[in-house]
């Protein structure tokens, strides 16, 4: 059995991005974070497609929005669109 990576986008609350971090990493390594847009609080997370209902519950519960960005010819995430799936 393969095991692919994912990659969420998600707006939270912006004093909780610590305690984001801290909830991915110590929860076994569930996930990898990392903060695309400082300003709007959207972080990047990397997960295996085995913990990636754990990573939507643990967001969900702390109040994150999954979002998904606007693709651009350039390919940089440092200024984003945001678009919340409907």
């Amino acid at each position: 059995m393969k095991s692919y990576s994912r990659i969420l986008y998600a707006e939270v609350p912006r004093e909780r991005i610590a305690l984001f971090r801290f909830l991915l990493e110590a929860y076994d390594n569930l996930a990898l974070m990392s903060v695309v847009d400082r300003y709007r609080a959207v972080i990047k997370i990397r997960c295996t497609d085995a913990g990636l209902n754990t990573v939507r519950n643990v967001l969900h519960a702390e109040g994150a929005k999954i979002i998904e960005l606007d693709k651009r010819p350039s390919g940089k995430e440092k200024h984003i669109n945001a678009v919340v799936p409907g």
